[in-house]
C-alpha cells in the first residue's frame, strides 16, 4: 500500500503534464486501461520483485483524482467550483474507504481467490473507459439555444447574454475563414453543437502554459503542504486505523473495516460542504479559514492519539468514534477547501492570457495533489512505521507501560497544529481578489 502511494506522487506530476495537451477524457480512459491491465498482471506473477512492481504501477490510479479534479473545473461556473470538485473527490475517496470494509466481508463469506476480486476489477475499470471515452466531453457542451463560448478577454456580468457580439464576431472570424462553414454554424438550429467547434473556437494554438513559472509559485507549494496535512493524513488512517482498533480495542478485520468505512464515509458530507462552505468567500478570505480547520484537525487528532491510550476503560471506544467523526469532518473538510483554492492560483494574473491559465491549472492541481501522498508517505514511513516495528502486535498494556507519549497519533496532531500556520503566508494581491470576485459572480460563464 505505501508503494503505491509513493508512486502516484511520480504519476500526478506526469499526467498534470498531459493533460492540457490530450485532454480529460483521453487522460482518464489511458489511466483506466492501464490499471486494468496491472490488475491482470498483478493475478498472473508470482514473484516478489513482480509483486512490488505491480503495486508501483498501481500509483497510476492516484492521477485519475488529477484528472477529475482539471475536468471538473471545465464543466462548471466558477462560483460552485469548489463545491463540484469536492463531490467528486469525495466520492472518490469514500470508494477508498469501503474498500477497507467490503473487501474483508468478502473474502470471509465467499470462498473464492482474492485473485478473482481482482479479475473482476480489472474488468469494471474497462467497461468504465469505454463508458468514460463515448459519455464525456474534454470541455462544456452547451445546446443550441444556449450557447455560451469562453471569452478570453472580457468578464460577462451577470445579466449579459450568453450570445453577445463578441461571441458572434468570434463565430464570424471563423465562419470567414473557413474553420466553421454556414452549415456547420453552432447557431444553425438544424445542427447540434458539437466538441470540435467547441475546440475550434476556444482551443489555443500552443501550450504556452510554463511548468517552471508554476514550480516558483510558493502558494503552490504551501497548498500542496496543506493537502499533505489533510489528504495525506486521510491515506494515513485507511492504512494504519485498522491495525490500531484490532490493538487497543482487539476488533476483527471485519469490524475494523467497518470503522474505517465510517471514516470514509463523511467523505460524502464533509468534503462537499468544505467546497460549498469555501464558495461563500473571496480567495484570500478562503486561506484563513483554511488555515482554522487544519487547526482544528489537529486538535482532533491529538484527542484521538489520546483516546487510543484509554482503551482500557469502559465505554472508551463511544468516546474515540465521536472524537474519530470529528477528526473526519475536519480532514475531509480541509480538502474541500485547498481545492475551491488551487483552480483560481494561476488564473487570476492579469498579465496572462487565459489560455496560459487553463493549463497551468493543471499543473497547479498536479503538483498540490501530490503532496497529499508525500505526506501520507512521510507519516507513514517516519512515524508510524517505526512504532509497529518496535511494538508489533503487543498488547495495549505493553505499550502503556513502555512509553505512552510515544503515540503516532498524538504526534500527527501536534504536526498538523504546528503546520495549520502556513496558509495564513499565502497572499493574493488586490487585482487578483477583484478578479476572483468577478469570476464567482458571473452566472454565464461555465468555465473559465
Amino acid at each position: 500500500g505505501g508503494l503505491s502511494i509513493t508512486s502516484t506522487i511520480i504519476f500526478r506530476v506526469i499526467i498534470a503534464y498531459f493533460i492540457p495537451r490530450y485532454g480529460s477524457r483521453i487522460c482518464y480512459v489511458t489511466v483506466l486501461t492501464l490499471t486494468s491491465m496491472t490488475l491482470i498482471a498483478l493475478t498472473i506473477i508470482n514473484n516478489k520483485t513482480g509483486y512490488l512492481l505491480c503495486h508501483f504501477c498501481l500509483g497510476i490510479t492516484g492521477a485519475s483524482f488529477v484528472i477529475t479534479q482539471y475536468h471538473t473545473t471545465e464543466m462548471v461556473s466558477n462560483r460552485v467550483v469548489g463545491f463540484a470538485q469536492a463531490i467528486t473527490a469525495g466520492f472518490g475517496n469514500f470508494g477508498g474507504g469501503c474498500a477497507n470494509s467490503v473487501m474483508p466481508l468478502l473474502l470471509y463469506h465467499f470462498d473464492l481467490s482474492w485473485r478473482v476480486y481482482i479479475t473482476i476489477l480489472s474488468v469494471i475499470l474497462i467497461i468504465l473507459a469505454i463508458i468514460y471515452y463515448f459519455g464525456t466531453d474534454d470541455v462544456f457542451q452547451p445546446d443550441n439555444n444556449n450557447l455560451n463560448v469562453k471569452d478570453n478577454n472580457n468578464i460577462s456580468s451577470p445579466n449579459q447574454s450568453t450570445t453577445n457580439d463578441n461571441d458572434q464576431a468570434i463565430l464570424l472570424q471563423h465562419e470567414e475563414s473557413g474553420s466553421i462553414s454556414s452549415n456547420n454554424h453552432p447557431h444553425n438550429s438544424n445542427r447540434k453543437f458539437s466538441s470540435s467547434d467547441i475546440d475550434t473556437i476556444t482551443a489555443p494554438t500552443h501550450i504556452r502554459g510554463s511548468f517552471v513559472e508554476t514550480i516558483c509559485d510558493y502558494r503552490v507549494w504551501i497548498l500542496s503542504l496543506c493537502y499533505g496535512i489533510c489528504f495525506g493524513v486521510e491515506l494515513t488512517f485507511y492504512l494504519q486505523a485498522a491495525y490500531w482498533f484490532r490493538l487497543q480495542y482487539d476488533f476483527d478485520e471485519i469490524i475494523s473495516g467497518v470503522l474505517v468505512m465510517i471514516w470514509s464515509s463523511m467523505n460524502l458530507a464533509a468534503r462537499p460542504y468544505g467546497g460549498y462552505f469555501s464558495d461563500k468567500y473571496d480567495i484570500q478570505k478562503r486561506v484563513y479559514v483554511l488555515a482554522c480547520i487544519l487547526g482544528l484537525e489537529g486538535v482532533f487528532t491529538l484527542i484521538f492519539g489520546l483516546s487510543l491510550l484509554y482503551s482500557q476503560y469502559s465505554y472508551s471506544i463511544i468516546f474515540t468514534v465521536f472524537i474519530m467523526l470529528l477528526f473526519s469532518w475536519t480532514v475531509q473538510m480541509a480538502e474541500g477547501i485547498v481545492f475551491s483554492i488551487v483552480p483560481f492560483i494561476k488564473s487570476l494574473s492579469p498579465d496572462q492570457d487565459q489560455d496560459d491559465h487553463d493549463h497551468t491549472k493543471g499543473h497547479v492541481m498536479g503538483i498540490v495533489s501530490s503532496g497529499g501522498n508525500l505526506g501520507a508517505t512521510i507519516f507513514i514511513f517516519a512515524i508510524f512505521i517505526p512504532f509497529t516495528t518496535k511494538y508489533g502486535d503487543g498488547n495495549s498494556d505493553q505499550i502503556d507501560n513502555d512509553s505512552s507519549l510515544w503515540n503516532p497519533w498524538i504526534i500527527l496532531g501536534i504536526i498538523i497544529m504546528t503546520c495549520s500556520t502556513m496558509p495564513l503566508f499565502i497572499k493574493f494581491k488586490q487585482k487578483e481578489i477583484q478578479i476572483n470576485n468577478e469570476l464567482r459572480q458571473n452566472n454565464d460563464l461555465m468555465y473559465v
